[in-house]
């Protein structure tokens, strides 16, 4: 469990209002299991070294398993996933060390990975580091939240970039401005910052959705690492997912449709890389 959220992000100091810094950094070895909390990492033009390396291929369809398809896939956001060893800026992927609930840990070597992975989901497939040929796809539920969401009750079948597993682009941005304006309009839920999944979390002052004014500019993270911001993050049913100790709370996605057009974040592409730490300056250039 990531276990950052609202707590953390009422700490923003008052500072000027085109800096903040990088107050959590989180990668995600396997798509769609539980994040990683990193102090520190080196950022690659494919993003953060070693986030989202692997995955789980369906048999039946031969799509990437992710958990913005919940009911077919949720349960992937119980497990957990570590490199057996830190992963090299060569290209060397590293086993990992796979905690599937109520099992013992396997590792992605392992030849029973596969079969122990298919059992706990209930669907055949195979564990791989290799993305299918082509444009790769996965499925989202786009839930219908009383009417104010884009779609009703819809999974529809995405394409993502090819020779990845990445959503969109590699790195996806989120700020304690955002949360605090989201908790503004919905007090009673439980924020933690796993429902939403960031590489970065930026302590940012203010609030209002802060990042959604950054598309189309460009940001500095300390004193190496520029990001483009491509754009928005539409949100799917994947925020509302029961995980480890957080409740299905569809409510996140009401208020989310209904403040600020069913988006939270930034997805961004890697200008320029470099190594990035905790407490590093974050500015608008």
């Amino acid at each position: 469990m990531i276990g950052r959220g609202v707590e953390q992000a009422s700490r923003c100091q008052e500072v000027s209002p085109i800096s903040g810094k990088l107050e959590a950094l989180f990668r995600f070895p396997f798509k769609s299991m539980a994040g990683e909390s990193l102090s520190g990492v080196q950022v690659t033009l494919r993003g953060l070294l070693g986030d989202r390396l692997y995955a789980f291929l369906d048999d039946e369809t031969g799509n990437v398993a992710s958990a913005k398809h919940p009911a077919k896939w949720g349960v992937l956001l119980d497990c957990q996933s570590s490199f057996i060893a830190e992963p090299g800026p060569s290209g060397d992927i590293p086993p990992l060390r796979i905690h599937i609930p109520g099992s013992d840990p396997v590792r992605s070597d392992d030849p029973s990975i596969h079969s122990a992975l298919s059992t706990y989901l209930n669907r055949r497939g195979k564990v791989s580091v290799h993305p299918p040929a082509g444009q790769p796809l996965l499925e989202m539920d786009w839930p219908d939240v009383d009417g104010l969401f884009r779609t009703k009750n819809t999974v529809t079948v995405e394409g993502i970039p090819p020779g990845s597993f990445f959503d969109v682009t590699p790195v996806h941005v989120l700020t304690s401005a955002s949360l605090r304006a989201l908790a503004l309009a919905y007090p009673e839920a439980n924020l933690d910052l796993a429902r939403f999944r960031p590489n970065f979390f930026i302590d940012w002052p203010g609030t209002g959705f802060a990042e959604k004014q950054w598309v189309g500019k460009e940001i500095g993270v300390g004193e190496e690492v520029i990001l483009g911001i491509e754009m928005e993050s539409p949100r799917c049913a994947m925020v509302t997912t029961p995980q480890q100790e957080l409740t299905q709370d569809v409510g996140i996605l009401r208020a989310l449709a209904r403040e600020n057009g069913s988006h939270l974040g930034v997805y961004a592409r890697v200008i320029r890389p470099g190594t990035v730490r905790l407490d590093d300056p974050v500015r608008v250039l």
